[in-house]
């Protein structure tokens, strides 16, 4: 794993992960085994996609299952947690913190309870932003349109079954 520490991720398709991008995990588990592996992370790093499977995937449930230390955080898309769950876990300290890149609504309104507590950091819908991600997008579009120029098979395609 990076930085010494072990390194685990759920994926829909575990058998999917290639083997250069194995080499920096311990363990790929499938969707079915999160319930039973949450606890043992220090950190849950959510970066589902928004689909109608993926609605509120971490509530209460989830939420309980974690570590009373375990950071949260969501980096993929607002509606992939249930706030209200998330906003009593952080209250009643069944989670130790969060950090929050995307809501339900944004902008974030003013009322949001997220504003007050002191166990989460919010950021701007931000997580994505380098200094050069504009270019690499340019060049990753380049790059798709050339292949698709010469009708070689395309990369990065949406599966319209999935909805990612």
């Amino acid at each position: 794993g990076g930085l010494g520490m072990k390194v685990s991720a759920v994926k829909r398709s575990p058998e999917s992960v290639p083997a250069e991008q194995r080499q920096y995990l311990d363990r790929v588990h499938g969707p079915e085994e999160t319930g039973d592996v949450v606890g043992d992370f220090d950190y849950v790093i959510n970066t589902l996609p928004l689909t109608p499977q993926t609605v509120d995937f971490f509530d209460a449930q989830l939420f309980r299952r974690m570590k009373p230390s375990a950071v949260y955080m969501n980096l993929g898309r607002g509606g992939t947690n249930n706030e209200d769950d998330l906003i009593a876990a952080l209250k009643a300290g069944t989670i130790g913190g969060a950090v929050m890149d995307v809501f339900k609504t944004e902008p974030l309104p003013a009322s949001s309870e997220f504003y007050g507590l002191p166990n989460v950091l919010l950021t701007p819908h931000s997580a994505d932003d380098t200094e050069d991600n504009h270019m690499q997008a340019v060049r990753l579009f380049q790059r798709i349109l050339e292949r698709y120029i010469e009708g070689k098979p395309l990369f990065n395609v949406v599966d319209t079954r999935l909805g990612y």
